[in-house]
């Protein structure tokens, strides 16, 4: 199972989550090429020492070393859980680990390595019903130098968190609204010691949560998560100026069930997220890409089915050409970038397609290949 997926320096990516069962489960750690094939993948039963029912990655990002730093947490035999702190080198191998012990229930869910080399965990700290943002800072090594925990209701957790130019952070995660007792989307900002600057909440009657946090260029911020008036699940974005206020909220989707999990700006000032949709009707998830203008206004909707199907892309890298093979008729490509723009669309009746990749920069690209049963979508590095 994967929790998060990073964008490694060498264009692959990094995945972690946990693979196993009852009552062993354990890190897995996978590190891709640019095509998405497995290079390594290395699985991490034993943290520390701990004895555990098992770990649970939660969030990995490389780091300046080019090594890899790995959150999540341990589910013990008496019913608690700790949050670890694992970092590898380049192949996976561990190079140290750190276990945190607060309270009933601790969870890591965001790890970022700061300036100065040390480490900062956003996450969860749980006694008895009371559940509490926790934030622990790190040196190099996961020793803890401090920790601080946040919350004014029964229940608050932090899901992303942001290093900031000032030095301080910025955390998105939800909280308990009392009132209504459903669960609002939660900002809190800290200077680079923890302390709170201000904290914020958004939401309303239904219930809000918060997966992906963006800093803007106008210096505020960009949340994206989703809003569940169930069985209708749509995705949630919050667009806030510099101090956490308000500007404007979207929502996005259907009468299916539609989740945010990442948001970024693009280079034209708009936003690009990605998520997944699950339609009932048929039990199925499609990747959910949306493309938003500065004001949250949809330019674009795309989804992608996830099927291993017939399809070569060759060669990749590639450079002035790209060969698309199918075994199903091709109708159609789309070219997107990085930023999920679209760079070239154009319509194909055949099985062969030559594409004319002269004019496109270095870089990553997505080339989403529509056929007559299905769209699916490949990872292009152009050199």
């Amino acid at each position: 199972f994967c929790y998060d997926m990073q964008i490694t320096q060498d264009q692959g990516c990094i995945i972690t989550g946990y693979t196993g069962s009852y009552p062993a489960f354990k890190v897995l750690l996978i590190k891709t090429d640019v095509n998405g094939d497995a290079l390594w993948t290395q699985t991490y039963g034993v943290i520390s020492g701990v004895d555990t029912i098992g770990y649970f990655g939660k969030s990995v990002q490389q780091t300046s070393d080019g090594g890899y730093i790995v959150t999540g947490y341990t589910s013990n035999p008496d019913y608690t859980n700790d949050i670890f702190l694992l970092k590898t080198n380049a192949s996976g191998e561990i190079l140290w680990t750190k276990v945190y012990n607060k309270d009933e229930g601790d969870i890591g869910n965001a790890v970022r390595q700061t300036p100065d080399g040390g480490f900062i965990i956003a996450g969860k700290t749980s006694y008895m019903w009371f559940t509490y943002v926790y934030l622990i800072k790190t040196d190099a090594v996961g020793d803890t130098l401090w920790t601080r925990t946040y919350g004014d209701s029964e229940s608050q957790e932090a899901s992303d968190i942001q290093l900031l130019s000032d030095g301080g952070y910025v955390i998105s995660g939800h909280i308990l609204d009392e009132n209504y007792y459903t669960n609002d989307v939660y900002l809190l900002k800290t200077d680079a010691s923890g302390q709170i600057i201000w904290s914020k909440a958004f939401g309303g009657i239904y219930d809000e949560f918060s997966n992906s946090i963006c800093q803007t260029s106008d210096g505020g911020f960009v949340i994206v998560g989703q809003t569940v008036n169930y069985p209708i699940i749509n995705i949630y974005l919050v667009k806030t100026n510099l101090d956490g206020d308000t500007l404007w909220t979207r929502t996005y989707g259907g009468e299916e069930m539609e989740y945010g999990y990442s948001v970024n700006q693009t280079t034209d000032g708009g936003y690009i997220i990605g998520g997944y949709t699950f339609s009932q009707a048929t039990s199925m998830n499609k990747i959910y890409l949306v493309k938003t203008n500065g004001d949250g206004q949809t330019v674009g909707i795309d989804d992608y089915r996830s099927l291993s199907c017939p399809i070569t892309i060759s060669p990749n890298p590639a450079s002035s050409f790209v060969n698309i093979q199918s075994v199903l008729n091709m109708n159609g490509l789309k070219v997107y970038n990085h930023l999920g723009q679209i760079l070239a669309s154009t319509a194909i009746n055949g099985k062969f397609y030559r594409f004319d990749s002269s004019y496109l920069k270095a870089g990553m690209y997505f080339f989403s290949i529509e056929t007559d049963e299905y769209t699916v979508t490949r990872r292009i590095l152009i050199e």
